[in-house]
């Protein structure tokens, strides 16, 4: 027989997971080192939450207060206590503090884009979905600040909050398998021109800095090793997920940083669009680090340029998958299971709207954005489409057949 005080824990979890009962825990701060390459950690114990948190019940935001007289310095990380790391915000703004700012899962500002003192809720740089991973959130969890630069600032930190509720949101992009690797020594002139970023990689491992006077390029963060890809826009704001699975150097010292921008190459200032300053690598090959790199203001048709550099000269590995803005080409279900005899519907969306479709066997039709698939075994399923410009795109959708059961005969029960 349970103990009361187990039925009372048992309903309260019930009622926090189904009735939608937010829970909000609240944490102190303290000084923050000026010029510090090292994380200050800020401790805050959580208990009686469910023991695993996922896409039904989660973390859901972050709060916080934080005083510095540059915001542009600082960077802010949460870390659950499975050790996953979630990029707040990374040396943002151009004035001082954050009052009153919360991450949040349902905001639609990137942090990215806004201004000090951040009040309001903003998109973190990163994926607050990325620790709802199935980890039992009772325990410590940490937000982790760095001033990066001048030892004559300093800031603190007043407080911090963390809230887990129903419905968080869907988990961040899944690491995707390298499908084209990028030279690392592209200049601008020479810079791959990429139709599909659903699975490229590449690495910082050049020791040149690419430029040319008076581009601005270093106007975001200093050109360490710097390499070069070019894409068409396909929309007006552009989304990426970044990984930096690999670095030399450190957790804190290691990494890559991005800048999106347009112009001519060896001629003249460019214009930009997004810069990141500081992409962090992982902590360690089982705690991956995911970022939500966005670029806006584009013009839909016009050519855009990424530079990659390594952070700090670090030569580190990178993964980049288009979430938005770039033709991306998604079919829906990419992978599912049928007994034989059954079908499946797939449908594809993104590209050019023109969807080619093979192998054909076990196909209603070859063409269209929506085909029923009959296999009679095991399957994977291409459809082909293009970008505005033409460039071909192709994505794989996996249906998987378990054969039927044939009935026993010739046994009687008794």
């Amino acid at each position: 027989m349970k103990s009361i005080k187990q039925i009372i824990s048992t309903l309260f979890t019930f009622l926090i997971t189904t009735v939608g009962i937010a829970q909000t825990f609240s944490g102190t701060g303290g000084a923050i080192p000026a010029s510090n390459t090292a994380l200050t950690c800020f401790p805050k114990t959580v208990s009686g939450l469910p023991t695993a948190i996922n896409s039904s019940f989660g973390l859901t935001q972050v709060c916080i207060n934080l005083t510095h007289p540059v915001t542009s310095e600082v960077e802010i990380l949460l870390q659950a206590p499975d050790g996953t790391y979630i990029p707040l915000t990374l040396q943002n703004g151009a004035g001082a503090n954050y009052t009153n700012t919360c991450f949040s899962t349902g905001a639609i500002n990137p942090i990215k884009f806004g201004t000090s003192p951040f009040t309001g809720s903003f998109l973190p740089e990163g994926y607050l979905t990325a620790a709802n991973n199935g980890q039992n959130p009772n325990g410590v969890w940490n937000l982790c600040i760095s001033d990066r630069r001048n030892a004559a600032n300093s800031g603190s930190l007043t407080n911090w909050s963390i809230t887990f509720a129903n419905n968080p949101g869907a988990p961040p992009p899944a690491f995707p398998a390298c499908s084209q690797t990028l030279p690392s020594t592209s200049s601008c002139a020479t810079a791959t021109s990429v139709c599909d970023f659903n699975g490229i990689c590449g690495n910082t491992a050049n020791n040149l800095v690419q430029d040319w006077t008076g581009s601005g390029l270093g106007g975001c963060f200093g050109l360490q090793n710097n390499t070069f890809v070019k894409f068409i826009a396909s929309a007006n704001t552009v989304s990426f997920s970044v990984w930096a699975p690999t670095t030399t150097g450190t957790f804190i010292t290691g990494g890559i940083q991005m800048l999106f921008f347009s112009g001519t190459c060896n001629s003249g200032a460019v214009s930009t669009y997004g810069c990141y300053p500081h992409i962090f690598p992982y902590s360690n090959a089982s705690s991956p680090v995911v970022y939500n790199i966005i670029a806006k203001g584009l013009t839909i048709g016009n050519t855009y340029y990424l530079m990659v550099d390594g952070f700090g000269g670090a030569n580190s590995t990178y993964r980049i998958a288009a979430n938005s803005g770039i033709n991306v080409l998604k079919v829906s279900p990419d992978s599912s299971t049928i007994c034989a005899g059954q079908s499946v519907n797939l449908t594809a969306t993104g590209g050019n709207g023109t969807y080619t479709w093979s192998p054909s066997t076990g196909l209603n039709t070859n063409i269209g954005s929506a085909v029923t698939a009959s296999p009679a075994i095991n399957t994977t399923y291409t459809v082909t489409s293009a970008t505005l410009s033409g460039c071909p795109l192709t994505i794989d959708a996996f249906v998987a057949v378990n054969p039927s059961i044939t009935p026993v005969t010739g046994f009687s029960y008794t």
